[in-house]
């Protein structure tokens, strides 16, 4: 058995000037507000903090054969040391702040693309700061899930079982969410029905109704940006990693951690997660309008959203 896949979405952000705008914007967003909050975060510059852990771990490391040079050992330090993690989370969460009325624009100008509309730029950006009320609630309400399912996950293994089916029954209801926000206006939890009933009818256009079976099968059929995805996983992972080793090896007095790769892994998880949620946001909004409204772009195979929620077997000979 395999999920069919599209890739209308792709193909739509590459070739629509408009549609690519809005994640270079939400980029340069990004690093604006990190190049304005750098000097909270962290101690030094960019340059300085390389070139500080740099010298350092050199100097280790030409001690670390005779081990009796103690003011070497004064100096480690690690990376963790000259960040502020209060300022850190401050941005954290003014850049998921960022990315949320981001994707909202996006989904605006997606939806009016699917309609036939000519919309400008901007556009999508007033569409957002209209429903901007609604994004931040229910951007709260994602991260008080995201807290509960977490509690749930450290009881365990039978803690961490019950997070993962309550995840992806998550996952699957809340995914149109964003979308029926812009176009209805509604508000989080009257969003995550809407969603569902986007779900459902893309069911009924296929001809066969919805069962509590295919919920593994909707949920195959909602990856969206699959590399990326993974991509994106990998990324965190490395980055987690760096860090990991970075505080182990500085409480053991030895230097490891590389300033430059934990800020070039930073900045390709920004750009990578900025294209990955575009493309949500685009095949979200064509999905919904075709289910709904029975409206397909120019541009997108009507037959290639007839498989986005459908598993195919493959033909025995």
């Amino acid at each position: 058995m395999r999920t069919r896949t599209t890739v209308f979405a792709w193909d739509m952000l590459r070739s629509n000037g408009k549609l690519l705008a809005y994640p270079c914007i939400r980029i340069a967003a990004g690093f604006l507000l990190l190049a304005s909050m750098w000097s909270l975060i962290f101690d030094n510059s960019a340059v300085e903090l390389a070139h500080e852990l740099e010298s350092i771990g050199t100097s280790l490391s030409s001690s670390s054969g005779t081990g009796d040079d103690p003011a070497a050992a004064h100096k480690t330090t690690t990376l963790a040391e000259h960040i502020h993690w209060g300022t850190l989370l401050l941005f954290l969460v003014l850049n998921a702040l960022v990315g949320v009325f981001s994707v909202g624009a996006l989904t605006s100008q997606a939806v009016a693309i699917a309609r036939g509309e000519k919309r400008g730029l901007v556009y999508g950006y007033g569409r957002a700061l209209i429903r901007l009320p609604q994004l931040l609630a229910w951007w709260l309400v994602t991260i008080v899930v995201g807290l509960i399912l977490s509690v749930i996950e450290s009881h365990r293994t039978l803690g961490l079982i019950v997070a993962m089916l309550l995840g992806a029954v998550w996952s699957i209801l809340s995914f149109f969410s964003v979308t029926a926000i812009m176009i209805n206006g509604c508000g989080p939890f009257a969003a995550i029905g809407q969603s569902k009933t986007a779900i459902v009818d893309s069911f009924k256009k296929l001809g066969q109704p919805m069962s509590a079976g295919d919920l593994k099968t909707v949920r195959r059929g909602l990856r969206v940006g699959g590399p990326l995805l993974i991509l994106n996983l990998i990324l965190s992972l490395l980055t987690l990693g760096l860090l990991f080793v970075d505080i182990r090896f500085g409480e053991h007095g030895r230097h490891s951690m590389h300033a430059n790769a934990f800020f070039t892994l930073l900045l390709v998880m920004v750009l990578n997660g900025s294209f990955r949620a575009a493309l949500d946001a685009i095949f979200k909004a064509i999905v919904w309008v075709w289910a709904e409204e029975g409206t397909v772009p120019e541009s997108v195979d009507a037959k290639q959203l007839e498989g986005v929620f459908v598993t195919t077997h493959a033909r025995t000979v």
